[in-house]
């Protein structure tokens, strides 16, 4: 526990030690001279020693006073600026943002135009990452997570509840090998996301065919890929199928650019999540955007909500 003189002595006699004054220092800190006096008389009877020699015509800074007086400035000079610092990263025009890579191609970047032209004080930064998110440095101010929601020290706010579907161009649909069962699958190419089943999601087709009542299927065949981007990118162009997060391809569902197969949706484990430290809610840059954030997810969560209703957990087998 610190053992800290009262603060308000402290400014008093830092104030008035500056201007060999008490009137002076009583208008720097808009109280009344008289204020002063006793703020710094206080101060003195807490440390036991006289600061000042209080003569006929002013004040004289007694051999403590003077030994006290600098190291006070220089403290409280550091607290000021360190003060205008934190001021002024919360109200700076920059929101810094990190996203999963999936979430921000797919979902946050066609959308955060509009916030951009809502807020065009605000400089909006995305950055990509998957890891827990780290706000130590002070140069993030909000994480949108893939997970459980468990972040201690942290808040998370649900965003979006998710789930894997097989998807795919609507070109597979038709040709010779058109896809009308799960059985039909061992005719095309599997695309599959590594990262997330790396991370222990239930998000394999391996786990798509065990929830789905499947058997007979090769669910680690195909390509692999680390980036989930890259795998919707080559479901788009027709070169194979894969499991799609409800949660991130409405937009080319309803496009057309793909189509959804079969009825299971896999319960991966996962939902995306935004995580921010306590108290960030307050700070009108992190507000905005957390406004907006929840508007958008309000315009585009009803329809998947029914799929994801019915979300098979692999835990509940």
């Amino acid at each position: 526990m610190r053992t800290l003189p009262p603060l308000n002595g402290i400014r008093a006699f830092e104030a008035a030690a500056r201007h060999q004054s008490f009137s002076r220092a009583g208008e720097e800190l808009h109280v009344t001279p008289a204020a002063v006096s006793q703020q710094v008389k206080g101060l003195e009877e807490w440390l036991g020693l006289k600061l000042f020699q209080r003569l006929p015509r002013g004040l004289v800074l007694t051999a403590a006073g003077r030994a006290y007086m600098p190291r006070l400035t220089e403290v409280l000079d550091r607290l000021e600026t360190a003060t205008e610092e934190v001021k002024g990263a919360d109200e700076s025009g920059i929101l810094n943002v990190s996203a999963t890579p999936g979430f921000a191609s797919m979902w946050l970047a066609p959308r955060v135009w509009s916030f951009a032209s809502q807020h065009q004080d605000l400089d909006v930064r995305i950055a990509t990452s998957a890891r827990p998110p780290d706000f130590s440095a002070g140069n993030l101010d909000l994480a949108i997570r893939y997970g459980r929601g468990r972040y201690k020290g942290f808040t998370s706010e649900l965003l979006l509840q998710d789930g894997m579907t097989p998807v795919c161009s609507p070109r597979l649909l038709e040709g010779p090998q058109p896809l009308k069962s799960p059985e039909d699958l061992k005719h095309h190419t599997l695309l599959h996301n590594e990262t997330a089943v790396l991370a222990g999601f239930h998000s394999s087709w391996q786990d798509w065919f065990e929830a789905a009542g499947v058997e007979g299927m090769e669910g680690h065949r195909g390509i692999h890929f680390s980036d989930y981007h890259l795998v919707m990118q080559e479901t788009i162009a027709a070169r194979g199928v894969a499991l799609g997060h409800i949660a991130l391809t409405g937009e080319d569902l309803q496009s057309g650019r793909l189509v959804r197969l079969f009825d299971t949706v896999l319960d991966s484990g996962g939902d995306y999540y935004v995580v921010y430290p306590p108290g960030a809610e307050t700070v009108p840059k992190i507000t905005a955007f957390l406004s907006w954030l929840r508007d958008e997810v309000a315009q585009c969560a009803s329809g998947q909500q029914a799929l994801v209703a019915n979300r098979v957990s692999l835990r509940t087998r």
